[in-house]
């Protein structure tokens, strides 16, 4: 299972995990189990992650600032 930063980073944006979800369109219930590394997402959703995280942070971030093995996937 890939490791991730997603909860650091919504931590220190102040941002929710159900907002995320929202922006997203991605479950609550997905994005706690990402957030708590209990599920890998698909690079797909990844991606999807990343666009409505950088929609909603004051950083830009890169797929690898979050999912750091995304590559070797």
């Amino acid at each position: 299972m890939a490791m991730n930063n997603l909860k650091t980073v919504l931590i220190n944006e102040g941002i929710t995990q159900s907002a995320l979800s929202s922006k997203s369109g991605i479950s609550a219930g997905s994005i706690n189990k990402y957030c708590a590394q209990k599920r890998t997402p698909s690079l797909t959703t990844m991606n999807r992650i990343l666009r409505a995280l950088n929609d909603l942070a004051k950083n830009n971030y890169l797929l690898a600032d979050i999912f750091p093995n995304a590559t070797s996937q």
